[in-house]
């Protein structure tokens, strides 16, 4: 999840809700059909959205996933995330004096590995050739993560 850093708000957001995926963006709440992913496979999820479309676009190990609004989205074209706002990862969270407090109950089932974040959308083609390209604006380095409370746990079964 990412919170805007003054209004305390999900800018953006990848999560699972009773076996829906929701992407959460501007205040907007999108919603997959019914879906079932197995705790003992691997998958890709991948979220692309740009300023020029009014809505975010979610593929699942390629293959594009329709999502849903639950409101009238507002036009993202006139949205950008806010700069020196927080980011979890595989979590819920709010800022309380300056720290990040994990809200309970908040984390997924299951593992997560190979967050990357870059500055543009990818194109159809990059979601679905499912290649290790690093993130131009965040990427899967250990001195970019506070992992104190969970350390990364080393597996030769990861595709990167």
């Amino acid at each position: 999840m990412y919170s805007h850093p003054e209004a305390q708000y999900t800018e953006l957001g990848l999560g699972g809700k009773w076996g829906h995926l929701v992407v959460w963006l501007f205040g907007t709440e999108w919603t997959s059909p019914k879906i079932t992913l197995h705790q003992s496979q691997w998958y890709s999820l991948c979220l692309t959205w740009t300023h020029t479309k009014d809505r975010p676009s979610l593929y699942i190990d390629g293959n594009l996933v329709e999502i849903l609004a639950d409101t009238t989205p507002i036009s993202s074209s006139c949205c950008k995330l806010a700069p020196n706002g927080t980011l979890t990862l595989g979590a819920t969270h709010r800022l309380v004096n300056g720290d990040i407090e994990i809200i309970p109950f908040s984390n997924p089932v299951g593992k997560l590995s190979l967050f990357r974040l870059w500055g543009r959308e990818r194109s159809i083609q990059e979601v679905t050739s499912l290649k290790c390209t690093e993130g131009n604006l965040v990427k899967w380095d250990r001195d970019n993560w506070d992992t104190q409370i969970c350390a990364p746990l080393p597996d030769s079964n990861l595709k990167c």
